[in-house]
């Protein structure tokens, strides 16, 4: 069964919407989807880059006064940063603050991140091991 993403953030939040978006997708209809799901006021980060261009729902954005913001992580960090990791020039333990399971998500993991902020990364363990 196919779950649908804007009827489980309208019961999860009362109808409302979220407070923010992270699209890491790289999706174009994902990120053109996510003018509906934020809340009046809300922000959508784009971390994803899609390949296409994106149609943008302008009057939902002016109506709702969405935030949209890019965000880019850098050219070639990851790389250099798994590479520091594996030779011990860098410590993940220092930053990793809570490593959680997937069903944890919600409770251990976002409202934990929620101000005061007493979180660095929260590592999620996908599947089992």
């Amino acid at each position: 069964m196919e779950e649908n993403l804007p009827a489980i953030i309208e019961k999860q939040t009362g109808g409302l919407g979220v407070d923010i978006i992270f699209d890491t997708t790289g999706a174009a209809e994902a990120l053109s989807g996510n003018f509906t799901l934020v809340k009046k006021g809300g922000e959508i980060i784009v971390v994803g880059i899609t390949e296409e261009p994106v149609p943008s729902d302008f009057l939902t954005i002016v109506l709702n006064e969405l935030t949209i913001k890019g965000s880019y992580c850098g050219f070639n960090e990851y790389p250099l940063s798994i590479e520091m990791l594996s030779k011990g020039m860098i410590s993940a333990n220092k930053i990793i603050t809570s490593i959680i399971g997937l069903e944890e998500i919600c409770e251990k993991g976002f409202k934990l991140l929620i101000k005061p902020i007493n979180e660095c990364k929260v590592v999620v363990k996908v599947g089992g091991g």
